[in-house]
């Protein structure tokens, strides 16, 4: 039985029908596989590229809670630079009085010696005016 149109039997034409089907499955087989492989693919970029995301977020997070050590030393640091400054203005308005101490110890001194001298020089020529009496009432 000829199947009109076609130039074949039925049996040809049901034969080249279930070919066709056959292929048409294995082409559907392949795309299939092929999807599958791009999915496994894509979900394999997904998962590489999650893990980028996360490790740049914990980096973020080091960067940021290191940041924020470096500001809370660097306020510390401040705060200690402040105390040193002031403790270094104690000690110069200390040493300035010093200063002064010791230069009225020195004109004190000075005028100690200037007395002392005096005090010498009266006392030798008492010394000497007491022995020329006494050997004028001799």
């Amino acid at each position: 039985v000829e199947v009109a149109g076609l130039g074949m039997d039925l049996t040809t034409a049901q034969l080249a029908a279930r070919q066709h089907e056959s292929l048409a499955g294995a082409a559907a087989a392949a795309a299939a596989a092929h999807t599958s492989q791009e999915l496994v693919r894509t979900q394999a970029e997904l998962k590489r590229l999650r893990e980028m995301l996360v490790a740049a977020d914990e980096r973020e997070e080091m960067g940021a809670a290191a940041l924020r050590e470096a500001r809370a030393a660097a306020m510390a640091h401040r705060e200690d630079l402040q105390t040193s400054q002031s403790l270094v203005r104690e000690l110069e308005a200390l040493v300035a009085a010093d200063d002064e101490h010791v230069t009225r110890l020195r004109h004190e001194l000075a005028q100690a010696k200037k007395e002392l001298s005096s005090l010498l020089l009266l006392q030798g020529t008492a010394a000497g005016a007491s022995a020329g009496a006494g050997a004028a009432n001799e």
